[in-house]
């Protein structure tokens, strides 16, 4: 003992701390890893079960949803102020045609500004899409490696007690017979079966794996796996980017008069083969393409079932037709018709007729393209409505009021000057109003010129891709 602690005290040698220098502070040194050699007990694979259970990633799969959600009603609406832009545009100089006037380049040259931008944008969203698309796999790859693993461990801990019982079992058998010809069959035995000892699990024995290797080994197959995915593999067929696309374009053609490409084209990657059943520019595409004029001559804002405009609609993806959700609930609640039997989840038929597609519960999905097409028919038709009153109503029409970027803000120089309905022409009662109390008027608020300010600043903003 005292030699060591002479040895502790020597004074240090050439090679340590120089003088004035602070001394480095040594953590302690990590354990070397070593294999487990045994396998997990009953405790360790209920505990592992459990993990699984417990912690399933399904807040984490509903924060990925809710973030595809809002890229998608980010995406749509910027490129539906450039579609409402580029309609007011078309308006304006038709206007000014029929009046013999020229139309302003400038207005034009800011338009192509605008939509170069968004066409930005609107690129860099569709990338941020896969990326959460590549994320969401990476997390359910995690969620099934973690239950792969579980399930090896429960595996390998029934192999190494049937070899363990195999092993004693002649064992057993000759310590139970007796003579000679007995103990030449325990030799035998003996030849087939070598002794095992319990407590060096690895004689004559496979090398126990430890459950985190596998949980690595299995994570690390399912991400080379999905590597190898061509892009058109990873996200056409994929619901969140399916719907993106559709309310990127809906936003884009609002009137629907381009129709949204085949999802076989949506990758143009070199060397790429077409699904099978389809051929390059073939009657797949042609198919596909007879499905969206059939879909888009039967697009209604009314549930087929309530017959009332649609508030929270729900889309079957066996059959695509959508219903009000309380309304479909409601009905596949009522069912006794299941899937598989009694053990199935209850299913209906389509109330849609001449459709006998049977969906249940978890084929209804909501249908982020059907909510806006029907937020913009339902506003298109109060637009309408509101222009026949005021042809109705002739000089006293009403301003309605509208979300969409102003056209005089791609103008330059100074705001143009408003002209401001005159009052209305008095009735005999006004007239015999008395001069000193104000009389009423029929000029309508066009607003301040600040608040076109505050619009223009907010939309640069909204562009800016800084």
């Amino acid at each position: 003992m005292a030699s060591r602690v002479r040895q502790v005290a020597a004074t240090p040698g050439p090679s340590s701390t120089p003088r004035g220098a602070a001394p480095t502070a040594r953590g302690p040194t990590a354990a070397t890893y070593e294999a487990p050699a045994y396998t997990l007990n009953p405790a360790g694979q209920r505990a592992l079960a459990e993990l699984t259970r417990k912690y399933n990633l399904q807040k984490l799969n509903s924060k990925y949803t809710e973030v595809q959600e809002l890229v998608s009603v980010s995406a749509a609406e910027i490129n539906e102020r450039v579609a409402d832009k580029s309609a007011e545009i078309r308006k304006r100089k038709a206007r000014q045609a029929s009046q013999g006037q020229d139309g302003e380049d400038d207005i034009e040259d800011g338009l192509e500004e605008l939509k170069e931008r968004v066409e930005k944008m609107t690129k860099r969203m569709d990338e941020s899409m896969q990326k959460l698309i590549d994320g969401r796999h990476y997390v359910e790859g995690m969620q099934e490696a973690l239950t792969l693993a579980a399930q090896e461990a429960r595996a390998s801990a029934s192999t190494q007690a049937s070899t363990q019982n195999a092993r004693s079992q002649p064992r057993r058998q000759r310590a139970m017979s007796g003579g000679a010809s007995d103990f030449s069959d325990a030799e035998e035995g003996e030849a087939e079966y070598q002794d095992f000892d319990p407590t060096a699990p690895r004689d004559g024995t496979q090398a126990v794996k430890s459950t985190s290797a596998a949980f690595t080994e299995k994570l690390e197959e399912k991400k080379l796996e999905y590597q190898n995915y061509s892009k058109r593999q990873r996200y056409a067929s994929n619901n969140e980017y399916k719907g993106f696309k559709q309310v990127v374009h809906d936003a884009m053609y609002p009137d629907q008069e381009v129709e949204l490409p085949h999802e076989s084209a949506w990758f143009n990657e070199p060397g790429q083969a077409p699904a099978p059943g389809e051929t390059a520019g073939g009657d797949a595409e042609e198919d596909e393409d007879d499905d969206i004029q059939i879909q888009r001559a039967t697009t209604s804002t009314k549930c087929p079932l309530t017959l009332q405009e649609f508030k929270d609609p729900l889309t079957s993806t066996k059959c695509r037709h959508s219903f009000e959700a309380s309304a479909i609930l409601e009905m596949l609640s009522a069912s006794v018709e299941r899937e598989n039997g009694r053990s199935g989840p209850q299913v209906v038929r389509c109330p849609v007729a001449s459709c006998d597609v049977r969906f249940s519960k978890s084929d209804l999905v909501k249908d982020a393209a059907l909510i806006r097409r029907i937020k913009r028919l339902q506003h298109a038709k109060r637009i309408e409505e509101n222009d026949e009153d005021d042809e109705s109503h002739g000089a006293n029409r009403m301003l309605i009021e509208d979300d969409a970027v102003d056209v005089d803000d791609f103008e330059a120089g100074p705001a143009p000057t408003r002209a401001v309905k005159g009052e209305t022409k008095p009735t005999p009662r006004d007239e015999m109003v008395p001069s000193t109390q104000p009389r009423s008027t029929g000029v309508v608020d066009l607003g301040d010129d600040t608040d076109e300010g505050e619009n223009e600043a907010m939309e640069e903003d909204l562009y800016d891709e800084d």
